[in-house]
């Protein structure tokens, strides 16, 4: 019953005829409309019903007592303007039926002729439905132009929609945000001209703009451009694309723009900090050279140095040739220290030591190893929340990082892989500091630079912080990477480990201590000369040094066995091992270095003193030659003093 009523059309019949109401009753539904017809006669039961009732279609005699169709029209238009209305009349006049529909009526039908009732209905119901289907279209166009718009006024970029004469047509709130001149412009009536997104200097249409371009060639152009947005030079890259008709017919042009600031800021500082890594490159390549030259300096200035103190001893004090002597002491020692100063070039020692926090400078090395590592390579970086400080030279912290994390991205190139890098702070006691390189107890910075690459040889390994050692080809390395940051960590009081298997990859562990925990230590230099009467067994390489030393020694009251061949020293150490009472051995010779003699040596006797000298301090690793037995080390040139001071002790340290 509910369904059959829902499906019926309602008509609200205006008619004081009994006698009509039915006949248009009977009409409709001869017709085949299916309709619920409700009849009133008088002007305020019509306004009653209309109102309280849901109506698809009014029918009303034109004339009724008291009451028209023309006024019941009005009503029903200030009331609802979509209804159809159907005036019925017995007699209307041509001028009548044209007020009537002007009025709002959607059809009139004379009576005479009842037979077009039926098909007027039909057609006021179809209209009406198209008038409900075209405004539901609308309201759905206008919701969806309300969705895009509100999606592109939230976008970060800008977009604009410019007409074929160079004006803006519409933009998002972006553009607006940048350029407020074109809502200044719209509350003024005024339409803003492309020329607002222009520089200065530029005119509209000029050759370089992408929108006259897009309009002249119908192709898609863009720039990049720079604008004074307020009061700040931004850089801004555009996009004209044309819209086109049908017909390709060019009817605008859509611009895109977009603030890339930033991104160019980027790109400035990636390059300059390639620039600074090929730099600090060249850079380590000349501090090798230089390390190579003052090395032989070195050999070369140390009998210098030792002659001149040895006949300052038999110098009368103030006489004219001991000023002479002393001036070329001076200068030897002028030479001596600006070796010095190439060695720390060479070595890359620290210039600036102070307060770093390590995180940070990872964060660095990774914003610059990011962009040149291959995409094969997955870079994970994860830290602890603790902020301890270390003292140290940042620049030589970011050595250490950058070179372990190039070393571990060259282990990957071929098959990619997994750079891992962690940041933890970690307390050793005693016993795990033992354990870790024989380090002091304390806390820690821990870094860890794992690859699954291709994993080092167990023989590799035990070479891997040699100076010089390399399994690169040519150009790919010098062998100084591990062997300077090896250095830089030991100045540090730091280590570094490695835990490497080969298919699976290598890990390098980092230990520095954090700054609670770092102890200054003062270097103090007698100024006693000490003397003996000990035998010793002198070995270097250089006639000069060996002549000079050899005669220093003498002065000094040794009893002394020198040779430039490291074979014939052990020969002759072989013949008698308890005549020598200590050994100073070169550590770079031929056929025999001195920590190859020094082994040699301690495996007859152990308890035998021995010093190595060395032109180049930080490729020898103080920890292993002390492991192996050699007592101390010489750095050339050496002074008479100073090897004076390390004999006595080295013999006193025996002795006691």
């Amino acid at each position: 019953m509910s369904a059959d009523k829902k499906n019926k059309v309602r008509i609200l019949h205006l008619e004081d005829d009994p006698v009509d109401a039915e006949l248009v009753s009977a009409t409709l539904e001869s017709e085949g409309l299916s309709c619920d017809i409700v009849h009133v006669d008088n002007k305020d039961e019509f306004i009653t019903t209309f109102s309280s009732g849901h109506f698809d279609v009014i029918l009303s005699d034109f004339s009724l007592p008291q009451f028209d169709g023309l006024t019941a029209l009005r009503i029903v238009r200030e009331l609802n303007t979509e209804i159809p209305f159907i005036l019925l009349s017995g007699m209307l006049g041509e001028e009548v039926a044209t007020d009537s529909i002007k009025a709002g009526a959607t059809d009139y039908v004379l009576k005479q002729r009842i037979t077009r009732l039926a098909p007027s209905v039909k057609r006021a119901l179809r209209e009406a439905e198209e008038r409900l289907q075209r405004r539901r279209a609308e309201d759905a166009l206008n919701e969806s132009e309300e969705k895009y718009r509100n999606l592109v006024d939230n976008l970060d970029i800008g977009v604009t929609l410019i007409s074929p004469d160079m004006k803006i047509v519409t933009c998002n709130h972006q553009v607006r945000k940048w350029f407020p001149v074109i809502d200044s412009n719209n509350r003024q009536g005024i339409t803003t001209t492309y020329d607002a997104f222009c520089p200065e200097h530029c005119k509209l249409q000029c050759d370089a703009c992408t929108v006259a371009l897009a309009i002249k060639d119908g192709q898609k152009h863009e720039c990049v451009r720079e604008l004074e947005i307020d009061d700040t030079r931004k850089s801004f890259r555009f996009i004209a694309t044309p819209v086109k008709d049908s017909k390709g017919t060019i009817q605008g042009i859509i611009e895109i723009m977009e603030d890339v600031t930033q991104k160019i800021n980027n790109e400035k500082e990636r390059k300059e900090l390639e620039e600074r890594l090929q730099h600090a490159q060249k850079m380590e390549a000349i501090g090798t050279l230089a390390g190579g030259i003052a090395h032989d300096l070195n050999n070369i200035l140390s009998p210098i140095l030792v002659y001149t103190e040895m006949i300052l001893l038999d110098t009368p004090p103030g006489s004219d040739q001991e000023m002479k002597l002393r001036e070329v002491l001076g200068a030897t020692e002028r030479a001596r220290d600006l070796i010095g100063q190439i060695l720390k070039f060479s070595r890359q020692k620290q210039k600036e030591i102070k307060p770093v926090i390590v995180s940070d400078i990872i964060s660095e090395v990774l914003k610059l190893i990011r962009p040149t590592t291959p995409s094969t390579i997955e870079i994970r970086y994860e830290s602890d929340s603790a902020t301890d400080l270390i003292f140290a030279d940042p620049t030589q912290i970011h050595q250490i990082l950058m070179n372990l994390c190039t070393n571990a991205s060259h282990a990957m190139r071929e098959n990619g892989g997994v750079l891992d890098i962690t940041l933890t702070t970690v307390n050793l006691d005693q016993e795990a500091a033992a354990r870790t390189n024989n380090l002091t107890a304390g806390q820690y910075k821990k870094i860890c630079v794992r690859d699954t690459g291709t994993g080092i040889d167990k023989d590799v390994l035990k070479r891997i912080f040699e100076p010089y050692f390399t399994t690169k080809k040519i150009g790919e390395g010098t062998g100084m990477g591990l062997s300077v940051i090896h250095g830089i960590i030991k100045s540090l009081n730091g280590t570094i480990t490695v835990n490497s298997e080969p298919g699976k990859g290598s890990a390098f562990t980092v230990y520095l201590p954090i700054a609670e925990n770092l102890v200054l230590t003062q270097l103090i230099q007698g100024n006693d000369l000490k003397r003996g009467t000990e035998r010793i067994l002198l070995v270097d390489d250089e006639n000069a040094i060996v002549n000079a030393m050899r005669a220093a020694l003498t002065i000094l009251g040794y009893k002394v066995t020198a040779t430039t061949d490291s074979k014939n020293a052990l020969k002759r150490f072989l013949q008698n091992p308890r005549y020598f009472d200590i050994v100073i051995t070169d550590m770079t010779m031929p056929v025999m270095t001195g920590k190859e003699l020094a082994s040699e040596i301690l495996s007859v006797r152990q308890d035998i003193p021995i010093i190595m000298c060395t032109g180049y301090n930080e490729s020898v690793d103080k920890d292993l030659v002390r492991e192996i037995g050699i007592i101390d080390l010489l750095t050339k040139p050496i002074s008479l003093h100073e090897i004076a001071g390390k004999i006595y002790n080295a013999l006193h340290n025996k002795n006691g």
